[in-house]
């Protein structure tokens, strides 16, 4: 409940095409629209994401895209802009992490910005706001914030925070940049 954080048991089936961990972001399915589609990628920490799905609001039921074009680790949370376009980040298992750009349709990875944020092990969440992506992770046990602004590729620590972020989701009312 959004009134009073109360939660209330779904009918969601989990392992739905063998996606039973996943990270989760909603997109618009047009500029300037007013629907939005939830989008998941499975996750299993053991090996690369086997690919991107759907998740139907009102029926709960999951719909495989596909697998993803490229994989750049086993951790992955999803996000999308103003624009509705579909966003990834990846944690590396050799250190930092990968934004992607991901086609909603055929789950290809358009385009992968290295940065030097979280590692493999950290926790992660990944949000979108205001032309600037937001990588939560917990490298070494020590959670922090981290903004990344592609227009100049410039990547800094925002803050040290006293929890682990786990899950961050954003509008996709959320402004532009």
């Amino acid at each position: 409940s959004m009134k009073d954080a109360s939660c209330e048991e779904t009918d969601f089936v989990t392992n739905q095409f063998g996606f039973q961990r996943f990270g989760m972001g909603f997109a618009l399915d047009e500029v300037g629209g007013r629907d939005d589609t939830l989008y998941v990628a499975e996750i299993n920490f053991q090996g690369p994401p086997e690919g991107l799905a759907t998740i139907d609001t009102e029926t709960l039921e999951l719909s495989p895209i596909g697998p993803f074009s490229q994989s750049f680790g086993n951790a992955l949370e999803l996000t999308s802009s103003s624009d509705g376009n579909l966003y990834g980040y990846f944690l590396d298992p050799n250190g930092g992490g990968w934004v992607v750009s991901i086609d909603k349709t055929d789950a290809t990875i358009l385009e992968a910005t290295y940065l030097p944020v979280g590692q493999g092990s950290s926790a992660l969440a990944f949000a979108w706001w205001g032309g600037d992506f937001y990588i939560f992770t917990s490298p070494g046990g020590v959670p922090g914030v981290d903004r990344y602004d592609p227009d100049p590729g410039t990547v800094g620590s925002i803050t040290s925070l006293s929890a682990t972020i786990v899950g961050a989701g954003v509008s996709t009312c959320a402004p532009g940049g």
